[in-house]
This record gives structure tokens, C-alpha cells and sequence, in this order.
């Protein structure tokens, strides 16, 4: 500790060019350098950074590191040989090396090492949710809402104070009578329910999600497969006839009007080319024709 005489400070004392010095109450007047603080890094209990906020009701274990005026850096203190404190009790209280969270602010706290104290660190706290606050799109302050059955109302939920953590759960009184959020799918329209098209043609379908106010958000996928049909060209009017998703023992009948040309076709799997060779059978009344390899 350094020594004060008429209200200021004494050096050592200087004697045939030597200094001396001079012990009080067991401890140095004049503390040697590897003795003498000259900063304090303030940590957590395990030397690492602090974090940059503290949770509401939350805790954290202190620590500190004091760098010497010989250079060296001391171990890390946490309960012995420092002592911690917050400069503003109502965000945070300090017991030991315990820091509390006490109200949403700005948490200053210091660190002494044998008589220096270091310079205040910051720590954001944050802020509980005191009251709720309920708009509509207006801004007006809603306390109840009136619905026919199928509508809807957007409503503005705001945490108050503005500073604190934003996220909540809303959920209605009586769910079988109404319900807040995204409504749950009950079904699905599709019109027109089936398509015919032919080979390059293309069509639209209008999907709607049941009830109206569900989202309206869907994946449409066209089963996989390979999707085997036949041309039928009769006095060039072209007519495709599906015959079956799998080939796997295909055995299909059909029948085509004199006169007419047939060609049969393969379709894609999952927007990939297929490979696959057909064996198809004329039957002209009563006669069969041998099975023979189409390509």
C-alpha cells in the first residue's frame, strides 16, 4: 500500500543512494513490483470471455486475471485474493463470484486485486416481460374478437417492455370453437379431379386448401414409375390410351376400330428417360399373331 504523509503521497525513502522500505502492520509500505497491480481482466470462473448479455433470472461466475507492474499475469482469482462488485445493484447483485440478474439494463461490475480496482465491464441484462399489449391492423387496442364461422383476424401481439424478448405463444380458450395461428389443414380440392392429356400438352389445376383460412401452401408430385399407353391414329385423330403405371407381367386388352394404326409408347420415370422393350399381340377375330419384339 502506498504511504501518504500531509495528505500525499510518500515515496521510498532514499539513504546513501539505496532506497528502503518499511513494513506495517506485516505488509510492505512500499509493495514490490511483482506486488503492484497495474490491470485487471475480468473473466468468467473458467478465464474466459464474458458473454455479452445475462438471461432474465440468470447467473454467472466470476473470475479475474491481474497483470503485474513486473509484466507477469497472475491465476485466475475467483473467491480468494479478489473481490467483485456491481456498480448498480438494481440490474444485478454480486455475492462472491456470483453475479445475479435482478432487472433488464446495463450491468457494470469491477474487480479489486491487492487494493486495485479495475475498470467497470458492461453486461447487457435483459428485460422481463412486464404486460402484453393486443392490436389489430390499425393499431387499435383489441380486447375481444367477434367471428362468423370461416373468417379470420390478423392481430399485433407486442411483449411490453419493448426491450424484452419478443416471442410468445398464443392459444384460444375454446380450440374447438376457434384457433389462433395457423389453421390446420381439414382437406384439399382439386379441380378439375382428373385429367386426360395427350403427349406435349400441358393443363392447369386449382388447389385449395380446406378450411380457406389454412395456409395455402402444398407439394404436387406425380407418381412415380414407368407409365406405359398406346397411340391409336384412326383417319388422323390421334387418341392415347394409358394402360397401366408398372410393367412388371403387363397384360392389357384392348380394342381399335378397323382401319386404324397403333404405335405404343413409354413414358418417363421422374422426369428421366425409360428403357424398356415391349411385346405386343395382334388379334385380328378369332386369329393371334405370334408376340414379336417392338422397338
Amino acid at each position: 500500500m502506498p504511504a501518504f504523509y500531509a495528505g500525499k503521497r510518500v515515496g521510498k525513502p532514499l539513504l546513501n543512494g539505496h532506497t528502503y522500505n518499511a513494513l506495517f502492520n506485516g505488509k510492505l509500505v512500499w509493495p514490490l513490483d511483482k506486488d503492484t497491480v497495474v490491470s485487471i481482466e475480468i473473466t468468467d470462473d473458467k478465464g474466459k470471455p464474458l458473454p455479452k448479455s445475462l438471461a432474465v433470472s440468470g447467473t454467472l461466475k466470476l473470475g479475474a486475471k491481474a497483470t503485474y507492474a513486473d509484466g507477469h499475469v497472475g491465476d485466475l482469482l475467483t473467491t480468494k485474493n479478489v473481490t467483485f462488485t456491481s456498480r448498480d445493484t438494481s440490474t444485478a447483485t454480486v455475492s462472491g463470484n456470483t453475479l445475479t440478474w435482478r432487472h433488464g439494463g446495463t450491468i457494470l461490475v469491477t474487480a479489486t486485486v491487492n487494493g486495485f480496482t479495475s475498470a467497470a465491464v458492461s453486461i447487457s441484462a435483459a428485460y422481463a416481460p412486464e404486460s402484453i399489449k393486443v392490436t389489430d391492423d390499425s393499431g387499435q387496442p383489441v380486447d375481444a374478437v367477434t367471428l362468423r364461422v370461416g373468417e379470420s383476424r390478423n392481430l399485433k401481439v407486442t411483449v411490453l417492455p419493448d426491450a424484452a424478448s419478443q416471442e410468445f405463444t398464443a392459444s384460444a380458450a375454446s380450440p374447438d370453437i376457434a384457433v389462433v395461428g395457423d389453421a390446420k389443414p381439414t382437406g384439399i380440392t382439386v379441380t378439375p379431379e382428373s385429367l386426360t392429356l395427350r403427349v406435349g400438352e400441358t393443363a392447369s389445376l386449382n388447389v385449395n386448401i380446406l378450411p380457406d383460412y389454412a395456409p395455402q401452401e402444398f407439394a404436387a408430385n406425380i407418381l412415380d414409375g414407368i407409365i406405359l399407353f398406346v397411340a391409336v391414329v384412326t383417319g388422323g385423330k390421334t387418341e392415347y390410351k394409358v394402360l397401366d403405371n408398372q410393367v412388371h407381367n403387363l397384360a392389357v386388352t384392348f380394342t381399335v376400330s378397323e382401319n386404324s394404326t397403333y404405335q405404343c409408347k413409354v413414358g418417363v420415370n421422374n422426369g428421366g428417360p425409360v428403357d424398356a422393350t415391349l411385346y405386343p399381340m395382334l388379334e385380328t377375330g378369332s386369329e393371334a399373331h405370334a408376340y414379336k419384339p417392338y422397338t
